[in-house]
């Protein structure tokens, strides 16, 4: 199946995503089922991503939804006078400013990425600026202000006045494409103005690359332009200009039509969408000196919290937090506070990869549970702590905690598992990947985050402790999208079930009584059953959150089970 990309907004996408085309349909384009919003992440990562594209839902007509270029926020790099009997027709106009004969070397131009618009928009006529004629041409329509480019003696300004740039509407990978046979046909108001074939570029499309790609570095996503045939209106005897309400359809084998109109000459000028800026993500700044950087090239915020009490040993046990999805390193400070537990333990806390203030790998293409239990291990390494550890975790730390002890038991103490999740099932996983999609889509909007809250808290919270919902709240809207989405999709697919025999750590399960996100509490009572001797207990007028719906009493348990704790363990020898 030829693979026709189209980017689109919509009802349901109302910032714009990437779509497959099916026919007159476009289904959301997904990976893994998580969105892709964006061709130029396609691109730049197409071998690891080719064979997992899908389409997703909600199919939409194409005709109901607004189509965008396929890729746009950057400048075009053309190719001047490419087809010989253009140069032929070129060098006969009275503005011509080309020697006869054929180029010895392609002529580059670019178009700036503010002039790229949309399959169906109209192209502003720019009356203020030039009364020329406006031509486009191959799969970009390359519309050129002819009396600019004589004024001027060069091609840049005179081909990117904003809109002179129509793209799309579909972008198709090139092993679907013959390159060598692609017919080119241009029709103004239905009547044929070029039509030729690829077979007569005059420099073909390997050495168009090599030379723009001569001292100029081409990122993935960057558009050439490869040239237009004869025909264009300024070649006509006698010239055929351009007007008001012409409607210019440029069509290619394979890549369908692109369909423009020439918008009334005292249209207002357009507002075009800034340039979009490639995402840094995975590049942290200011916040280089608090990331502790890891042997698997992970680079995480861990904050390290020495025991206050001065008479503590220098060899204090240590206590690890490991929070959840759409949590980081604050989640637990309710707890900490109430239980004054750092007076004599040394407290560890670390944002798991996409979450707080450590970053994602930028060449990162997926999360997974053994990763996220690996970083424990790794933090633990490099800080030097090399004796058993009393883990405290929360919803998805649960099974990182317990992946982690399970693959390394002599490693770990205690358990602490506030709500501990358990490996997906089938029948749940299709619905945490639909929620994951949804939200990396449309963001925490409050259709989507009042009831993922709401669902988690206790009739008693959310009546009386306004500040711990607004806290949960805030924290979801907070965390970033991508990070977010991907430890969903961590959790969708972690159907790798942890050797629960292998632990020997002390384990204490609690949970809250109201807590609708696992009915019947069977992630929690599923656990207690696996770990030998694990003791289990509920709070009522709790729901998921128990750390913080009822951090005194979750407190209290939390140091009432850790108690003495067991031998001491070295001192740190690597500090942040």
């Amino acid at each position: 199946m030829v693979l026709r990309f189209l980017s689109y907004r919509s009802k349901y996408f109302p910032k714009g995503t990437l779509g497959l085309a099916i026919g007159n349909t476009v289904a959301p384009c997904t990976v893994l089922g998580r969105y892709v919003t964006d061709l130029y992440d396609v691109i730049e990562n197409w071998d690891a991503v080719s064979r997992s594209l899908t389409g997703g839902t909600p199919q939409e007509d194409i005709a109901a939804v607004e189509i965008l270029a396929p890729l746009r926020g950057r400048d075009v790099i053309g190719i001047a006078k490419n087809y010989l009997d253009h140069v032929k027709e070129i060098q006969k106009t009275p503005s011509a400013t080309v020697s006869a004969g054929e180029p010895q070397f392609p002529m580059l131009f670019t178009k700036r990425g503010s002039s790229i618009i949309p399959h169906g928009a109209q192209i502003y006529h720019h009356s203020t600026v030039t009364n020329a004629h406006v031509w486009g041409a191959t799969i970009i329509n390359d519309i050129s202000a002819r009396d600019l480019q004589r004024d001027h003696k060069q091609f840049y300004i005179g081909k990117s006045l904003d809109t002179f740039c129509p793209m799309g509407p579909y972008a198709i990978p090139a092993f679907q494409l013959d390159w060598k046979n692609l017919m080119l046909e241009t029709r103004v108001n239905g009547e044929l103005r070029q039509c030729q074939n690829t077979t007569e570029l005059i420099f073909d499309i390997p050495t168009l690359i090599e030379t723009c790609s001569k001292g100029i570095t081409l990122q993935p996503g960057d558009v050439i332009a490869t040239g237009t045939p004869a025909g264009v209106g300024s070649s006509q005897k006698p010239p055929v200009f351009l007007k008001p309400g012409d409607k210019v359809e440029v069509t290619i084998t394979e890549l369908g039509t692109l369909s423009n109109v020439v918008a009334a000459a005292d249209a207002l000028p357009p507002s075009c969408d800034p340039v979009r800026m490639i995402p840094t993500l995975g590049f942290p700044t200011r916040l280089d000196s608090l990331l502790l950087n890891l042997p698997s090239g992970k680079r995480l915020y861990v904050h390290v919290l020495e025991p206050s009490d001065p008479n503590a040993s220098a060899n204090a046990p240590s206590v690890m937090f490991v929070h959840g999805i759409g949590e980081s390193t604050n989640t637990f400070a309710p707890l900490i506070e109430a239980s004054s537990i750092n007076k004599t333990h040394r407290l560890v806390s670390l944002d798991l990869e996409g979450h707080g203030r450590s970053p994602l790998r930028p060449e990162l293409q997926e999360l997974s549970i053994d990763d996220f239990s690996e970083s424990v291990g790794e933090v633990l390494n490099v800080l030097g702590i090399h004796r058993p550890v009393v883990l405290v975790s929360h919803s998805l730390g649960g099974l990182i905690a317990t992946t982690f002890a399970a693959k390394y038991p002599s490693k770990v103490a205690k358990l602490f598992l506030i709500r501990p999740a358990r490996p997906s099932i089938p029948e749940l996983s299709s619905a945490l990947i639909s929620r994951a999609a949804g939200i990396l889509a449309h963001g925490f909007s409050p259709s989507i985050l009042m009831p993922l809250v709401n669902a988690g808290l206790s009739k008693k919270t959310r009546e009386t402790l306004p500040l711990v919902a607004s806290k949960i709240r805030s924290a979801l809207v907070g965390t970033d999208l991508e990070g977010f989405a991907r430890a969903f999709m961590a959790l969708a697919q972690g159907t790798s079930i942890p050797n629960y025999e292998n632990i020997s750590a002390e384990t204490m399960i609690i949970i809250g009584r109201e807590d609708r996100m696992t009915p019947l509490h069977s992630d929690a009572e599923y656990i207690q059953k696996k770990i030998r001797n694990a003791q289990f207990l509920v709070l009522e007028d709790v729901g998921h959150w128990a750390h913080l719906e009822d951090w005194k009493r979750t407190a209290e348990e939390m140091m009432k089970f850790i108690g003495e704790h067991h031998a001491p363990s070295r001192a740190i020898s690597a500090r942040l």
